[in-house]
């Protein structure tokens, strides 16, 4: 069954989807609650990219870049959006971001 195209807010948008994933689950879902009790948290915004490719530099520079053997396909669809997986080791202190 083909899933819907646009999901959330880019803000909240799981990377799969950023990237255009035609092919996603409930992780999606865990990934935009965790976005809004971060946000809850820290009283703004986790991720606020201004564009679709600052939106994944975003997430990657706070979670750090998967490993292309724990990820390929986003390796494979970033490959296919013409863009690459920032290599970062991400923010872990909250208090920092």
């Amino acid at each position: 069954m083909p899933l819907t195209e646009y999901v959330s807010t880019r803000w909240y948008r799981a990377p799969e989807l950023i990237l255009a994933s035609k092919f996603y689950n409930e992780k999606v879902d865990v990934f935009a609650l965790a976005a809004n009790m971060a946000e809850l948290y820290l009283g703004r915004p986790i991720f606020p990219g201004r564009s679709t490719n600052d939106q994944f530099e975003t997430v990657v520079s706070i979670l750090g870049a998967p490993k292309q053997s724990d990820w390929p396909d986003g390796y494979r669809l970033a490959q296919m959006a013409k863009t690459s997986i920032p290599q970062s080791y991400g923010n872990t202190d909250i208090s920092k971001l």
